[in-house]
């Protein structure tokens, strides 16, 4: 994560606090990512994770507004 900022190894690292259910830590590093650029862009694992999160969190409001977000950038995304 630390040789690429802000890449894919920064959502691992999301991934790996949800694991260990650090969820607020999670958040707290998906938040630190732009989605729409670099090797984010396109990639809706991130919606996954930031979603998965919220909830796990409690978060309810915080995740539905991710999943329509996440929803009008990708509406032919099944998931």
């Amino acid at each position: 994560s630390a040789l690429s900022p802000g890449g894919l190894m920064t959502v691992q690292a999301a991934r790996e606090a949800i694991r260990l259910n650090r969820v607020t830590e999670a958040t707290d590093v998906l938040h630190t990512l732009d989605p729409a650029r670099g090797e984010l862009r396109g990639y809706f694992g991130y919606w996954v994770l930031l979603t998965d999160a919220y909830h796990l969190a409690g978060r309810h409001d915080d995740e539905l507004a991710a999943v329509r977000r996440a929803r009008a950038l990708y509406p032919l995304n099944p998931e």
